[in-house]
């Protein structure tokens, strides 16, 4: 579960008219910006794994660095 904290983070697509079918409990924000290399690695060179689940989790955009770079780790 995504704790309020995380939300104020993200930068979330905006609803002005308030026409949305699904309320935010039955469908997840998405967000429109991609997360931050300082969020997401920190200080390590290791991913923070959750915030990266909940992020993706929410259709979060990720830079095309950011995945070479999560998939060099990996090999």
């Amino acid at each position: 579960m995504v704790e309020a904290t995380e939300e104020t983070r993200f930068s979330l697509l905006p609803d002005p008219v308030s026409d949305r079918k699904l309320t935010d409990a039955e469908c997840p924000k998405i967000i429109n910006r991609p997360i931050e290399d300082s969020e997401l690695w920190g200080d390590s060179d290791k991913p923070d794994w959750r915030l990266l689940k909940d992020f993706l989790a929410r259709e979060g955009p990720i830079k095309k660095e950011q995945i070479l770079r999560l998939l060099m780790a990996t090999l």
